[in-house]
């Protein structure tokens, strides 16, 4: 027992030289940075502040200058967000995405450190002795930012069973018009990339200006990821292929659908397609567009790879079915999921992870960049 003590002890003392805490008493104060600037020495390490540093926000971006260079170094930890449930108003107002500037809920508040062990590198005549008196606030922190919505239908009736083998296309439409599931609520949730940034702050104007950052996604989740992402490509192409050959070439932009088509389309298809609608070749655009959609869906094929779903592929693809292609998909759901929205929640997978080690590379950088 006394050695599980003893062993526990220097645990305790080895974690405090990573998060050195002033407290005045035993109520858990936290001094605020102007009293660490006055009474910090050459041993001084990270200490955690008071100072919420609300008026410090990462989106009030700007440029500035500054003249003399007396730096306070600072690091700031975002709350994590949570993974809130949100009502996607279906099926009268129903909304599939949660909207851009969603900002979630917080799970606390951010934790602020001033980085004395860094400032201690810096020459004494660039040390900020206040908020006051600083030039420059370097603050290393994270940020989060939606990244995506997750979509969680509930079902009145779900059958699980394994889709059949047809003979026709007639039949296999029957039977999927015939089995959709009937759905009574879906919720969304939110997921978040977090910014690792170094930002470098006015005192005066309180603008940021980014220095250096890098990002951390979220888990996907998707059952089939990869066919999910190439069946989206291959709607962009079909959606072009029915304007063109429903004469509605004046509804929608060309350009901007071609410059899609080019993320994932060789150069000298899209060429050879502009060329044609320039010259007014329209059935000529359209077959080589469907030829091309045709050779997609037999890649589609293999990324499904679902031994089950084989032989109704090659069933559409010899029947050349666009809108029997776009059933057969849609029901074999590839953007679903099977964890539980708890699962989740408790995993964390719904926010991106901070990128700690980047944070401290590139503020010891910075100070050696400083004092170089």
């Amino acid at each position: 027992m006394k050695r599980i003590l003893s062993m526990l002890l220097i645990f305790l003392m080895y974690v405090s030289t990573f998060d050195s805490i002033v407290c005045a008493d035993d109520s858990g104060y936290l001094p605020t940075i102007d009293e660490v600037l006055q009474t910090m020495t050459a041993e001084s390490g990270r200490t955690r502040v008071s100072d919420d540093l609300s008026e410090y926000d990462p989106d009030n971006m700007g440029e500035f200058d500054f003249n003399d260079l007396k730096i306070v170094i600072l690091e700031r930890r975002a709350p994590e967000k949570d993974f809130s449930a949100c009502d996607s108003g279906y099926p009268l107002h129903y909304v599939s995405e949660l909207p851009d500037d969603y900002q979630g809920v917080d799970l606390g508040t951010s934790q602020v450190w001033l980085r004395c062990d860094l400032m201690n590198r810096l020459p004494k005549y660039m040390r900020a002795t206040s908020l006051d008196t600083a030039d420059l606030i370097l603050i290393a922190e994270t940020q989060y930012a939606l990244a995506g919505t997750v979509s969680v239908s509930t079902y009145k009736e779900t059958d699980n069973e394994n889709l059949p083998e047809f003979d026709t296309i007639e039949e296999m439409t029957a039977y999927i018009n015939s089995h959709r599931p009937i759905v009574e609520k879906i919720t969304l949730y939110p997921k978040f990339a977090v910014l690792t940034l170094l930002n470098l702050y006015s005192p005066t104007t309180k603008k940021c200006e980014v220095y250096d950052y890098t990002v951390s996604l979220p888990v996907r989740f998707a059952k089939k990821p990869e066919a999910q992402d190439f069946w989206d490509e291959m709607e962009i192409l079909s959606t072009i292929i029915r304007c063109i050959e429903d004469g509605e070439r004046e509804s929608i932009d060309l350009d901007e659908l071609f410059s899609e088509l080019e993320r994932f389309i060789p150069e000298e298809k899209t060429t050879l397609w502009k060329t044609c609608l320039e010259n007014e070749e329209y059935l000529t655009t359209a077959f080589s567009m469907r030829e091309y959609y045709w050779s997609m869906a037999k890649e589609l094929m293999e990324l499904d790879n679902d031994p089950n779903h084989q032989g109704n592929y090659k069933l559409i693809i010899d029947a050349k079915d666009m809108n029997a292609l776009a059933g057969f998909v849609d029901f074999c759901e590839y953007s679903g999921f099977d964890k539980s929205i708890e699962m989740i929640r408790l995993s964390k997978e719904y926010l991106g992870t901070p990128d700690y080690k980047w944070l401290e590379d590139s503020l010891n950088a910075f100070v050696e960049m400083l004092t170089s």
